[in-house]
């Protein structure tokens, strides 16, 4: 008996996504018992706001796994999608060419400067990252004064409502095409490039990998304007999604994308972690506001539970990495 006991907490504290692949299963069961949870409408809604939780968590695993992390992706989320919209509206850019300058010059300024006052000044990514958050935020509401850019053009909203096989058992949101897309790709970057492994040994001892030869400020520059530019791009796809671009969106995305990412089993120490598992993790935050919303529990009952299931992660993770010493 004891030796089943063992193996069954080898498995758990072995497999990174084993965290949220049983609270996971856990929920669907529970809110299962409500009809329309099960519902392909319903389904299709989860899948869909999963989406927009997780392209900037794939940034966001990068950047965890560099050993920092970014709480400027919220504002910059909000701000991307108000450029995009004054870029089409006001400056006459095609939908395609608004979208590729907002995620870039938003990418690129943001990121750009948590990268140089991290790397180069020294400040520490949680003060740098506050900062800019505050900045970002500050620009979009005061240019709007909490106003919204609308309309927007019809090719723009069909991004984000559209989908193949709309009204079919088959139905696939475009956002989620672009998502796992864009999962499937940064999996893969991490796992099997330079890039990814460099990223990797940054986290585990930035010192050593800097001794091997790794640029390591260039390459952690680089995770910041990374996650800035996919915040960036989730931003314009919610915009396109509520068919305007609302400044105040993205109020407490940063805790989303990051919770996202812990209880998807990413190490708060650096150096480890999975996008399958930030998958899951999007995917279980979802669930459960979706859940509790269909069996009517208050919104702030909801911040209650993340705030557990968060610190329930980070103990998995603590306890995970003591398992291994």
């Amino acid at each position: 008996m004891k030796r089943v006991g063992k193996a069954i907490v080898d498995v758990v504290l072995g497999v990174r996504e084993m965290g949220v692949l049983i609270p996971l299963a856990i929920a669907m069961v529970i809110f299962s018992s409500n009809p329309i949870f099960m519902s392909r409408d319903n389904i299709i809604n989860i899948l869909r706001n999963t989406s927009f939780v997780f392209i900037t968590a794939i940034g966001m695993t990068y950047m965890i796994v560099s050993g920092a992390f970014d709480l400027s992706v919220g504002a910059v989320y909000a701000f991307a999608g108000v450029m995009c919209g004054k870029l089409m509206m006001e400056a006459g850019f095609p939908v395609w060419l608004a979208i590729l300058a907002a995620t870039a010059l938003t990418g690129l300024a943001f990121g750009g400067v948590n990268g140089f006052f991290v790397h180069k000044v020294g400040l520490p990514p949680m003060l740098a990252t506050l900062a800019t958050m505050n900045i970002a935020r500050g620009i979009v509401t005061g240019i709007q004064q909490g106003n919204p850019v609308y309309p927007l053009p019809e090719g723009f909203a069909a991004i984000g409502q559209g989908s193949l096989f709309k009204g079919s058992s088959f139905e696939l949101p475009f956002v989620v095409l672009i998502a796992v897309s864009l999962g499937v790709l940064s999996a893969w970057a991490l796992k099997k490039t330079v890039y990814g492994r460099a990223i990797c040994a940054i986290g585990g001892n930035i010192e050593t990998a800097r001794l091997a030869g790794i640029s390591t400020k260039s390459i952690s520059i680089s995770v910041f304007i990374l996650v800035s530019a996919l915040a960036s791009f989730s931003g314009i796809l919610i915009s396109s999604r509520l068919g305007s671009a609302q400044p105040n969106v993205g109020v407490g995305y940063e805790m989303q994308t990051i919770a996202a990412v812990v209880i998807g089993g990413t190490s708060l120490q650096g150096g480890r972690g999975t996008i399958i598992g930030t998958a899951l993790g999007a995917l279980f935050m979802t669930t459960v506001a979706n859940g509790m919303t269909l069996i009517r529990i208050s919104p702030f009952w909801q911040q209650l539970v993340l705030g557990v299931v968060l610190l329930a992660a980070c103990s998995m993770d603590y306890v995970r990495n003591q398992f291994r010493k």
